[in-house]
């Protein structure tokens, strides 16, 4: 007999518990001295505020972790200004009026689900775990209020292994949930007899373990369309439930996790990022903040020495108190034990700068706070350059977050957006669709994400210089060379340079209605020509009618009057 689905499912869960080890260690690390309170590594148990910042002196680091999760999230996805559009494959189709009308349509309302659901929440705590853990994961589920809705997870809750293409295919993790969440979500049928137990008892609030995955459906149907023979299956089961109970057992149409990383040698599935390169500063910089106090308290507090006399007897060093001691020369009196050497406070104060420093650097801290940082007042164009080049330096995660956390994001929100829409548009249903209704000019919904962001921008900002720089170029030969115009495809330089600097794509018009708009433009001065012709030519028999034919004049002479 075959095994079902969730026993095999929990066998790949111990291999993934395995092949997990080795990160763990050093994620109980990062967690010690960045953010205690955000992995599952340190506390296994939810909802527990007990203090796990022992080892947090000197909060650097987790003040630089927050700057750059605000940084990536004000830099790339930011949801005070548009970071997308979206477009199609077809550059040809793409230059097509009711194409490019009908994808600024479709951005605009992919821009509004995000904005009134809790993505861009989770999408900031996502951005956080990945600067500090290495990586962030955000999963997107559909919500008929909000159409979709997110939940972001931490290092320690989950379990992942990569496909052939190296993103991330298969997806565990395991949570808990009480017995009144697990009715609500669920239904009371699918529980175990523990979890109805506790609420029959009105321990509605009992935690359960529960175990949650999402892999390819490797054994589906193609030919058929049920939930279960999506290209992926998700499964959540109660860990004490006997046998093959499971909770829900569900498809999906798209991988329903966003799995980014920092940065990944390959065939690794978990990532590193800043706060692991930067741990040893991190872990060097407590300890001198240690010593610092402890050099500190040295003066401040300093071991006495005081007369064997006084053993026993009153004695107080608080400030204006009276200690009674006979004196016998120097000997019988409190003093310090040794006077602390205070320059080395200042070569420790040295140290602990340094330390701080290189772990603003590495957390990108001086990039994202630059402008706040410049000691003297610059131009904006100064600015702007000194940005596009420091943002530079972010180029390939930018383009791993692009390709592994934004590609599946939007592809996820679209697709389900366009399975409301398809039989609303078929007209099999009523109801106001998500998406508008494309036009028949396009071939296929084949849709995809152009970036506009602040760091997308920087990193078209070359292309950008190069097109202007070519264009005051020929804008001068031009000038001495009329012919040299002839060189310059204008139309296609507007459109690259649209693109280059995220201009909305309505403004800048397709090439049929451009075309239509010459052609009308041509036939007005063809006409008015004619019209000038014309009238010049009333003007001439005007003229020769009211001329006297006479010997005496050119016109007489020439009819032989």
């Amino acid at each position: 007999m075959a095994e079902s689905l969730r026993k095999r499912a929990e066998k790949r869960l111990k291999m993934l518990e395995n092949e997990r080890t080795s990160w763990e260690a050093n994620w109980r690390e990062l967690s010690d001295f960045i953010l205690p309170m955000r992995s599952r590594v340190l506390s296994e148990e939810a909802n527990k505020g007990d203090r796990r910042n022992n080892k947090i002196i000197n909060n650097e680091a987790t003040e630089d972790a927050g700057a750059l999760a605000a940084g990536m999230m004000s830099g790339l996805t930011s949801r005070s200004r548009p970071w997308f559009n979206l477009a199609i494959k077809s550059r040809k189709a793409m230059e097509f009026g009711p194409v490019k009308s009908w994808l600024y349509e479709s951005t605009i309302r992919v821009r509004d689900v995000l904005l009134r659901s809790n993505y861009y929440n989770c999408q900031h705590v996502s951005y956080l775990e990945m600067g500090v853990f290495g990586t962030g994961a955000i999963w997107i589920d559909e919500d008929p209020k909000t159409v979709i809705s997110c939940e972001v997870f931490t290092a320690g809750e989950y379990y992942v292994a990569n496909g052939i293409d190296g993103k991330v295919n298969a997806f565990y993790r395991k949570f808990k949930l009480t017995a009144a969440q697990m009715e609500e979500r669920f239904g009371l049928e699918a529980l175990s007899t523990a979890a109805k137990g506790a609420l029959v008892a009105g321990n509605k609030d009992q935690w359960f373990d529960c175990v949650q995955m999402v892999e390819p459906n490797t054994e589906r149907d193609t030919t058929r369309r049920d939930s279960k023979n999506l290209p992926f299956i998700g499964l959540v089961w109660e860990k004490s439930a006997p046998g093959d109970d499971v909770l829900e057992e569900r498809g999906f149409h798209e991988f329903p996790v966003a799995v980014m990383r920092w940065d990944a040698l390959g065939g690794d599935c978990y990532g590193t990022g800043p706060g692991r390169r930067c741990l040893g500063d991190i872990k060097a910089l407590q300890l001198y903040e240690r010593n610092s106090a402890r050099l500190v308290e040295q003066g401040a507090n300093p071991a006495l020495q005081a007369p064997s006399s006084l053993h026993g007897k009153p004695s107080s060093t608080i400030p204006g108190s009276i200690t009674y001691v006979d004196m016998m020369g120097q000997q019988n009196q409190m003093a310090p034990i040794y006077q602390p050497n205070f320059g080395w406070l200042s070569a420790v104060s040295d140290k602990i700068a340094k330390h701080e420093a290189r772990i603003r650097r590495s957390f990108y801290t001086d990039l994202f706070l630059m402008i706040s940082q410049m000691d003297d007042v610059r131009t904006a164009t100064e600015i702007v350059a000194r940005k596009e080049e420091k943002m530079a330096m972010l180029g390939p995660v930018v383009e791993r977050v692009d390709f592994e956390g934004l590609d599946p994001v939007i592809e996820r929100v679209f697709n389900i957006m366009l399975r409301q829409s398809l039989p609303i548009w078929a007209g099999v249903i009523d109801g106001e669709p998500l998406l508008p209704e494309p036009p028949e000019e396009m071939d296929d919904l084949d849709v995809e994400a152009d970036y506009i962001s602040i760091l997308a921008q920087a990193q078209k900002a070359q292309n950008v210089t190069s097109l202007e720089r070519f264009a005051q170029f020929t804008g001068g030969l031009v000038a001495v060379f009329p012919e040299a115009k002839d060189k310059v495809n204008t139309d296609q330089l507007i459109d690259e340079y649209a693109d280059s600097t995220g201009v909305v794509p309505t403004v800048v018009r397709g090439d049929e209605e451009v075309d239509a708009i010459r052609q009308q433009r041509a036939q007005q001065a063809q006409q008015q020509q004619q019209q000038e012709a014309l009238a010049s030519g009333i003007q001439g028999a005007k003229v020769l009618s009211e001329t006297q034919l006479t010997p005496d004049n050119a016109l007489g002479r020439m009819l032989g009057a």
